[in-house]
């Protein structure tokens, strides 16, 4: 390719002068456009080594052909694609083409036709088929792959979990494509298709599920291309563990008065992760109970509630209740819950503590699991008469094991400890790695009384023992580097490795898979540290740090780059499109050009193919942000159109990003906040500057803002002209 230049509609015009061709681009595919199937040659409906095109401001698209030593000159029909009516005017005698496009020959020196004479055709093409090319049957790869009936992939009911695909389709020209998911429910055989609701999206590449759609079972997960090539995934839906509160919130220990009546609810307060409520009446409940660590008793109850009247508890004791919950139909589920109680004999408030954000603080029996990578948000509630509150103090123990005594920590941070919330930075846990237990104690002060609350958490380790790779350890913009992670173990499951390039100036994500065996195209640096982020299912993570990399472009001319990235752009891989966008942004972005028409138009160009991606996950958030904070760097290049394209899809992503903010850690959150913002202010600044004067409009703005469209009257004797 030698020249590239973009239509009123946003496609891209490729001259590829060894083909003697002229190839058109958009977010929907690739096709032909002029000398698609004919020989070289100087027929109007031919090229001969073709080096450079543009348009003019009415559309009409102008070709050197140098070989011919003439300019052609193409009339675009405007309302259609690819299935289009053409004519061509040439030379002496009938010919037919395959051209849709409408030519005349024009010449750089005598300025006239040289036809003595000429016949018009007419003639009709139809849309592409794949048959019409030298291409191959598209082949799917599904990530993850090499699943069968036997032995399918496990997701739990309460996760959402995301499948990835790359359509491998080798062609001397790409192709638009229809996708098409279906699945099927298994037993011995996949037959039963099973048919959702309009809210789940089956007709792209990637598949995401939210959580709670499919029933516990065996599924085959099925991808189909051009509705005959296909390719099968199979997974099981699998249980969750229920998490068993005995009171509201799950605090672990509590402060009563022994003249007050205490009600302990699992049936009420417990949580189902797989369902939106917890249905009592599924469970078997056995209580029991310890006295200030003596021997244990039963107690007998079997109901969802057991309540205990007013002085049936002795002053100043220590209570440990337990209850076990057993699943009626199916026995192997079960969950067990804990609470301690202090008891008082005056009467006082009863003081709750809980996890700002629930999904961060996992339950693990009696303790809730801590990640020493995220920073802790704690907040504390009173109950009954709180008119009096004097004081509030937190308190923080250590514990090195589970059967030594609680060793108070001295917190520096006095206002934080004075408040009736808590926020803990990580720092804190990753200073005594030896520490495996702490807890949490809020303590309210009344007038001549007090009552305290406390909840206990366990360290959950992050992903460890493991070694990761990358091959090789240079290349250019398009080679794919292999990464290989290996023996990581961790108590629970690994679900998640996420990619970021680590240069001097920023941290950018470039990929996410919940394999240990992926690949990435690399943006280009010549000093690059490559991040990999190993994360469990509760969200403890290891970050690895991989030897530097260099990378450099793979051509000096940015319009091959991108010809040969639309390949990928199209394939409506998540991972693939963003590492595109990162990739030709950072090298528009480090070039410092007098021309920037060409850079203006491949970022107006680029963006429809991130801005048709779907927001899944929190990785997908932070993975189509950065790229958009990329993208956007360069005020002074991003047209009208680029900055509200831009701007709609941030702010698409913010408002998921809201939705999702008490579900997610607040490293994350920060994550994608940043780059949204970035991505926001650089729109902004782009349409702001050219209003205030402080930046030239650019040649695109204006000559959009100053063409009349094409079905404007400028008759001045026409009726509508003289209402």
């Amino acid at each position: 390719p030698l020249g590239i230049a973009f239509d009123g509609y946003g496609n891209l015009f490729i001259v590829e002068r060894t083909a003697s061709r002229v190839v058109a681009t958009s977010p929907n595919g690739v096709w032909c456009v002029i000398r698609c199937s004919s020989s070289t040659g100087s027929g109007s409906n031919q090229l001969y080594y073709p080096s450079s095109l543009t348009f003019d401001n009415l559309g009409n698209l102008y070709v050197v052909d140098n070989g011919n030593n003439r300019v052609q000159k193409f009339f675009i029909n405007p309302n259609s694609c690819v299935e289009l009516t053409t004519t061509s005017v040439f030379e002496s005698t009938d010919q037919s083409t395959s051209s849709p496009w409408m030519s005349t020959s024009l010449f750089n020196s005598a300025k006239e036709s040289r036809f003595s004479h000429s016949t018009v055709i007419t003639f009709e093409t139809t849309k592409n088929n794949l048959t019409n090319f030298n291409c191959s049957i598209p082949r799917i790869k599904l990530i993850p792959n090499d699943t069968l009936l036997t032995t399918p992939i496990k997701f739990r009911r309460s996760d959402d979990f995301y499948l990835n695909s790359m359509i491998i389709f080798e062609c001397n020209q790409s192709h638009p494509f229809t996708s098409q998911w279906k699945f099927f429910n298994c037993g011995l055989t996949c037959e039963n298709e099973l048919h959702f609701n309009s809210s789940l999206i089956i007709n792209r590449n990637e598949l995401y599920i939210p959580k709670q759609i499919f029933p516990y079972g065996i599924y085959e997960l099925k991808l189909i291309i051009n509705s005959s090539i296909s390719s099968s995934i199979f997974i099981e839906i699998i249980p969750t563990n229920i998490i068993v509160h005995l009171i509201q919130y799950g605090t672990s220990m509590i402060t009563i008065s022994v003249e007050d009546n205490l009600i302990l609810n699992p049936g009420k307060y417990s949580i189902d992760p797989d369902s939106n409520l917890f249905n009592s009446n599924d469970w078997i409940y056995e209580y029991s109970c310890q006295i200030d660590h003596n021997e244990t008793f039963l107690i007998n109850s079997s109901q969802s509630l057991l309540f205990i009247p007013r002085n049936s508890l002795i002053p100043n004791k220590t209570y440990e209740f337990q209850v076990k919950l057993t699943h009626y139909n199916y026995p192997n589920l079960q969950g067990i819950g804990y609470l301690s109680i202090r008891t008082e004999s005056l009467s006082i408030p009863m003081i709750l503590i809980s996890c700002l954000i629930p999904t961060m603080c996992f339950s693990n029996f009696e303790y809730e699991y801590i990640n020493p990578t995220t920073q802790l948000s704690l907040f504390s509630i009173c109950q009954g008469n709180c008119s009096s509150i004097h004081h509030i103090t937190w308190k923080i123990y250590q514990q090195i094991t589970d059967d030594t005594q609680w060793k108070l920590f001295s917190y520096n941070n006095e206002y934080q400890l004075n408040t009736s919330n808590l926020t803990i930075e990580k720092t804190i846990f990753s200073e005594y790695p030896n520490v495996s237990y702490w807890r949490f104690e809020v303590i309210y002060t009344f007038e001549r009384r007090i009552s305290s609350s406390s909840l206990n958490f366990v360290i959950n380790y992050p992903p460890r023992n493991g070694s990761c790779s990358i091959n090789p350890s240079h290349g250019t913009t398009k080679t794919f580097f292999k990464i290989i992670c290996s023996d990581w173990f961790d108590e629970n499951l690994i679900t998640d490795y996420s990619i970021y390039v680590n240069d001097d100036s920023e941290k950018i994500m470039i990929g996410t898979s919940f394999l240990p065996i992926f690949e990435v195209y690399l943006p280009i640096g010549f000093n690059q540290t490559i991040l990999v982020h190993i994360q469990d299912e509760f969200n403890a993570m290891t970050i690895v740090k991989l030897c530097s990399i260099q990378v450099i472009p793979d051509s000096n001319e940015i319009s091959e780059f991108v010809d040969w990235s639309v390949r990928l752009l199209t394939s409506g891989n998540q991972n693939l499109i963003t590492q595109m966008f990162i990739s030709i942004s950072q090298i528009i972005n480090s070039i410092n050009t007098s021309n920037s028409t060409e850079f203006v138009t491949i970022r107006e160009f680029l963006l429809p193919y991130i801005t048709n991606l779907p927001i899944t996950t929190t990785e997908s958030i932070k993975l189509q942000s950065s790229a958009l904070s990329q993208l956007t760097m360069i005020t002074n290049q991003l047209t009208r159109t680029t900055s509200t394209l831009a701007s709609t899809k941030c702010y698409e992503l913010s408002i998921v990003l809201q939705s999702r903010a008490d579900e997610i850690s607040y490293e994350d959150v920060q994550i994608a906040a940043d780059a949204i913002l970035q991505c926001a202010a650089n729109c902004f600044t782009a349409i702001n500057e050219p209003l205030q004067e402080l930046m030239t409009v650019l040649d695109l703005d204006f000559d959009r803002a100053n063409t009349l469209p094409n079905d404007y009257d400028t008759d001045l004797e026409s009726i509508c002209s003289n209402p």
